[in-house]
């Protein structure tokens, strides 16, 4: 958990006071685990409370926001701080589990209800610097994954983790050393949503198995229909892609008689393979960590 960030990013919001503040709780089995304040006299990080009563746990039971504009009229609420009037808890879902609550409070009665749009957008941006897959009491900083506010056809409204979101993409446009901390698969949804924004109608194959083919990018132009295939190799900087990868997706496009392929890479080329590329350069490109550093450029 990077708590300095969230301090910094609640700040600028002006939701650090006694009067407006923000809490934030990991689910563990029954209890509901306090893992970050910013009151100025915050509870005691790690304590806990049973999932039975009160605004958060009733979030996390339901997995649905809780917007509570007066707590005096809520049946089960819980009064940690004094002179609280109004509530608005959002629950962090992964992988259809609830595994963390993101609370505001306010001492103004209806505080949130205009709001809700700018706190959902809030919890989502703090939302990514915990990591609330793993047990609480073992939670780090989360690698950034991202977080998505998306509407459901029921009316529910959830902070999804595992997608690539619009501020994940603006994170990594101002620190391109975060593709380091993705896994290969979110590398891969990386890519897939940076060709899916120029233009392209992307596939992302299946995450294991898929032939020398993590992505299959269709673009629709004057003199044509095109077909990309494109290889990702999130590999750490040290290990630059060697010649022989280069000759395997070239093998591929031949063998599906595709009209062009794409290596992209957190790491760079060897010089024998940006050799081997330049003799076939209008059916093959190599995009290396600077490439995509600068691709990222038009989400700041």
């Amino acid at each position: 958990m990077d708590s300095v960030r969230i301090h910094r990013i609640l700040k600028s919001r002006a939701v650090v006071t006694a009067d407006l503040f923000c809490t934030v709780h990991g689910i563990d089995g029954d209890r509901v685990v306090t893992l970050y304040s910013s009151h100025p006299q915050p509870e005691r990080l790690g304590g806990w409370q049973s999932d039975s009563i009160g605004v958060v746990s009733d979030t996390a039971k339901r997995s649905t926001i809780n917007l509570v504009s007066n707590v005096n009229s809520y049946a089960s609420y819980v009064g940690v701080y004094p002179n609280i009037k109004s509530e608005f808890a959002i629950p962090i879902i992964s992988e259809g589990k609830t595994v963390g609550v993101i609370n505001f409070e306010s001492t103004q009665l209806s505080y949130f209800d205009q709001l809700q749009d700018d706190y959902l957008e809030l919890a989502a941006e703090i939302a990514r610097y915990f990591d609330f897959t793993k047990p609480v009491e073992k939670a780090d900083i989360l690698v950034p994954q991202s977080s998505l506010v998306t509407p459901e056809s029921s009316g529910r409204v959830q902070v999804v983790l595992n997608e690539i979101s619009d501020l994940l993409l603006r994170e990594l446009a101002r620190s391109p050393t975060l593709m380091h901390d993705l896994t290969p698969r979110k590398f891969e949804e990386l890519l897939a949503k940076l060709l899916t924004d120029s233009g392209y109608s992307v596939t992302l194959t299946p995450a294991i198995k898929d032939g020398g083919r993590d992505i299959l990018a269709l673009i629709n132009l004057p003199a044509g229909q095109l077909l990309t295939i494109v290889e990702c190799k999130k590999w750490s900087h040290r290990r630059p892609v060697p010649v022989e990868v280069v000759r395997n997706v070239y093998g591929v496009v031949t063998h599906d008689r595709a009209s062009h392929a794409m290596i992209a890479t957190t790491s760079r080329f060897t010089r024998e393979a940006k050799q081997f590329q330049d003799a076939i350069k209008y059916q093959m490109s190599l995009k290396d960590y600077h490439d995509i550093a600068n691709w990222l450029r038009r989400y700041i």
